[in-house]
Formats: structure tokens, sequence, C-alpha cells
């Protein structure tokens, strides 16, 4: 009976060892993949938030270039603008020579006539001729030709010319259009205005 009891025993024991084994054997593969998904997933989280920040900061930097570029838009329609009010840049060269009124002008109405609508207009058998002489030595006439006055004279860059007159300093300030060549003068004084043209030499 002892003999029995104890072959039970052992039998018991070695039983209860083997399923010990195959449990820690069934455990310990589940386990090592579990270890595995997670440190991979904890990587990706940190790749992700790595991405993220990399193109938050190339947002940024083209927000950036972008409101550089607008800047740069603004700062050239500016110059553009104020390139236009001052009539853009004239050879002063293109201007020396002589002129003669071709035109007047009405100031009241802003009327340009002609010189035989002007002599009608006013009760003259002709319109009066006006010289405008821009010489290459900064000297300067204006008038008719027989009074015509002598000065100096100072060329803007938008073309427009001022004449300082030597017999008492007074000054004239005569407008230039690029587009046809030609000088306007307004004299109040007398209510009319001068458009003059270039004489071809």
């Amino acid at each position: 009976m002892k003999r029995i009891a104890i072959v039970l025993l052992a039998g018991i024991l070695a039983a209860t060892v083997f399923v010990g084994c195959n449990n820690n054997n069934n455990n310990s593969p589940s386990s090592a993949p579990q270890s595995s998904a997670a440190a991979s997933t904890e990587e990706s989280a940190e790749e992700s938030a790595e991405d993220g920040e990399e193109s938050a900061t190339e947002g940024e930097k083209s927000a950036t270039e972008d409101e550089e570029s607008a800047a740069e838009g603004e700062e050239s329609a500016a110059e553009g603008e104020e390139s236009a009010a001052e009539g853009g840049t004239v050879d002063p060269a293109s201007i020396v020579g002589n002129y003669v009124s071709a035109s007047f002008v009405n100031i009241e109405t802003n009327q340009v006539i002609t010189p035989e609508e002007f002599a009608t207009a006013n009760g003259l058998e002709a319109a009066p001729v006006i010289y405008l002489v821009l010489k290459e030595d900064g000297k300067a006439a204006f008038g008719p030709q027989e009074e015509a006055k002598g000065g100096t004279y100072e060329i803007a860059e938008n073309g427009n010319v001022t004449i300082t007159f030597e017999e008492n300093g007074e000054q004239a300030v005569f407008e230039y259009n690029a587009d046809n060549g030609m000088f306007g003068y307004t004299d109040a004084e007398n209510g009319v205005g001068y458009l003059f043209a270039k004489v071809a030499e």
C-alpha cells in the first residue's frame, strides 16, 4: 500500500510540474508581442509629433514668406504710384530747343482752341505768336519775338521747366507733357493758357 501511495504521489507531482511548465511556455510568447507592440506605438507617436512640429515650422516659414512677398508688392506699387505722380524721368537734352505757341486754352472752360479761334474770340486779326526758347547753356527766353524776356531755366526730373527772368527775378513754370513733347503755361493775369510745340530744326 505504501508503494502504491508513493507512486500516486510521484505521478501527481509530475503532472503538476508538467502543467506549470506548459502554462509558463504559453504565457511567455504572448507577453513578448505585447511589449513589442507598445514600443512600436510609442515610436509611432513620437514620429507623428515630430512630423507635426516640422509641418508647423514649414507653415510658419511659408506664412512669413507670403508676408514678405506682400510687403514687397506694396512697396513696388507705392514706388510705381510715386513715379507716376512725378511723371517719370525726362532726358534734359531732349527738351532743349525752340518752341512756339500752337494752341491756346480757355482757363474757365479748360477748352483747347486754335490760334484762329483765339483771334476771333478776342477780336484780333491774328493770334499773338509766343516763343519759348531753351538753350543748351541754360539760357532761356519767353514772350512775343520782339518782346521776349530773357533769363535762366532749370529742368525738373519730370521735364517741367522753371524760368527765372533776369529783369525782375520773377519765375514762370512750364509743365512738360512727355506724351506729346509739348509745354503748357498758364497766364493767370490775362486768363489764358498756352500750349507750346517744338519747332523742327
